[in-house]
């Protein structure tokens, strides 16, 4: 691999977002929270997010691994630092602000 492939592998590497959204089954709350993330993370990270959902009925010890309590909840966890938002993402301002987006 030429040095400016491996350059543009880096960058590309850094600008995905590694985001997981912990909900409980599928209730109103998390189907609302899943539409909105993958909504926003098509306006403002087209082609740069990978979305995991963890059904913390099924999966509770992922769930206690990122400290989650409440549902629905996103962690992103790359880029670093690590963000974690609660609620049904109703505020995108949340979102928005938590990654830093509204310089881009």
């Amino acid at each position: 691999m030429d040095k400016n492939a491996e350059q543009e592998k880096v960058k590309n590497e850094k600008e995905l977002y590694s985001i997981i959204l912990f909900v409980i089954n599928d209730g109103a709350h998390s189907k609302r929270a899943e539409k909105k993330l993958k909504n926003l993370c098509e306006e403002w990270l087209p082609h740069r997010y990978d979305i995991e959902v963890v059904d913390v009925v099924k999966d509770f010890q992922t769930a206690l691994d990122y400290n989650i309590l409440l549902t629905p909840s996103v962690v992103i966890t790359n880029p670093k630092p690590q963000v974690t938002i609660h609620g049904d993402l109703s505020d995108a301002r949340k979102f928005i602000a938590a990654l830093k987006l509204e310089d881009e």
